[in-house]
């Protein structure tokens, strides 16, 4: 027996069969390898997911994430290299949403062309705080130094009487109750764009103006949302909406804004409106040549007038970069029950426009039509309007503006459902 094993080990016989014993080793390795980068594989309740959000952004970091961690691969998977998705559809408070996954050709992760369809869990948005269910609505004494009282005054109180609230002034128009004077009461309206609070709340109070001399009010001026420091530059068909601020108001009263007679045929000041706490007025460019260094007088009463320089130009600048501004950057619209629909406007500004070309919006999801329809722009930059009119309940969707040279605009739509 000795001799027989010596010679088999001579002839190299023992080896080879060590040899044979790894390959069918490496040949059970590869099997399972190509097992676990299959996406088909992936079954049941693991084929569904839950985004961040409702978007097919983060509908698809989610399923790439999932990909990685029910094939337990130890690298992360990435759209186009390795998956391709498709077939996205939004979930919504009705239905689960679902997008499909297929293994990219050229991977060298997953099993090429194989497929999984995710189920998409529907993320319901932050809620907003409901104004009425606010603890406490009668506010006390307090005192200003107006004949009425501000909606930043009110706002105050009624933060200090509701601890954790955090109302701004930016989250609600003030009005009059119908049975009472805004010295006794007022009602919080929630605005649509608010992120935080919704519905409306009546406050009661006692209000009186405070005893004394009082403050001298003074004005200051704001183009957008920064100060006037030089001069406003008005083109032809593009007017220049300014916000005044009036600080230690003395009661109602309403500013002027006065062009020279001299320059009245360059130059349009609208009628001053309320806008919350502040004032606006819009200058409207009508000459048909330039007309530099035209002083626009601000006046308020008690106050001390402000001058501001106004440059009147045919066109914009040249080369200056055209720049589009929305009347509201996120809106609400409520579907109406059991009637026709009514299409709720948002304007469309553009600052240094080229020619006469009109902006263009566009859903940034396609499949989004089934909630929201686009109606056609019209007007002349003075603004431009775009209506939308509500067809499905659905939070968060985009509507993309554009403008020849300038940088999209993504409006955000909320598609309320009647009840809600």
């Amino acid at each position: 027996m000795k001799k027989l094993l010596s010679l088999l080990a001579a002839t190299g016989l023992v080896a080879t069969s060590g040899s044979v014993a790894v390959a069918c080793n490496k040949k059970a390795v590869d099997t399972a390898s190509t097992a676990s980068t299959d996406l088909s594989t992936i079954k049941g309740a693991d084929l569904t997911v839950k985004p961040s959000d409702n978007t097919e952004a983060a509908a698809k970091t989610a399923v790439l994430a999932q990909i990685k961690t029910k094939l337990k691969l130890t690298i992360d998977v990435k759209e186009s290299t390795d998956v391709v998705f498709s077939a996205f559809s939004a979930a919504t408070s009705a239905k689960t949403g679902s997008i499909v996954a297929t293994a990219a050709d050229a991977s060298k992760v997953l099993t090429p062309k194989k497929t999984a369809t995710f189920a998409l869990t529907y993320v319901a948005p932050a809620g907003k705080k409901d104004l009425s269910t606010i603890t406490t609505k009668e506010l006390g004494e307090f005192s200003g130094v107006g004949d009425k009282p501000t909606v930043g005054e009110v706002v105050k109180q009624v933060n200090a009487k509701n601890e954790g609230l955090n109302l701004s002034v930016d989250d609600v128009d003030m009005t009059k109750p119908s049975d009472k004077e805004l010295t006794a009461s007022a009602t919080l309206t929630a605005k649509s764009n608010s992120t935080k609070f919704e519905k409306a709340v009546t406050v009661t109070y006692t209000y009186t103006k405070s005893a004394g001399e009082t403050t001298k009010p003074v004005i200051s001026v704001k183009n957008g949302s920064v100060a006037v420091s030089g001069a406003v530059d008005v083109i032809v068909g593009t007017p220049v909406t300014l916000t005044i601020e009036v600080a230690n108001k003395s009661g109602q009263t309403l500013p002027t804004v006065t062009v020279p007679e001299a320059n009245s045929a360059a130059l349009e000041a609208s009628a001053v409106t309320e806008q919350g706490d502040n004032f606006q007025v819009t200058l409207t460019a009508k000459g048909k040549v330039d007309v530099s260094g035209i002083k626009v007088a601000v006046a308020y009463e008690g106050a001390e007038s402000v001058e501001v320089t106004v440059n009147v130009k045919k066109q914009a600048t040249q080369g200056a970069t055209p720049e589009i501004s929305l009347s509201k950057n996120s809106v609400d619209i409520k579907l109406v029950s059991g009637s026709s629909q009514t299409a709720t406007n948002v304007a469309i500004t553009i600052t240094n426009p080229a020619g006469s070309t009109k902006p263009t919006a566009a859903l940034v999801t396609g499949g989004d039509s089934e909630n929201l329809t686009l109606g056609q722009i019209t007007g002349d930059n003075s603004p431009y309007t775009l209506p939308l009119t509500p067809v499905k309940a659905k939070d968060g969707v985009q509507v993309k503006i554009s403008y020849a040279g300038a940088q999209d605009v993504t409006l955000t739509v909320n598609v309320k459902s009647a009840d809600q």
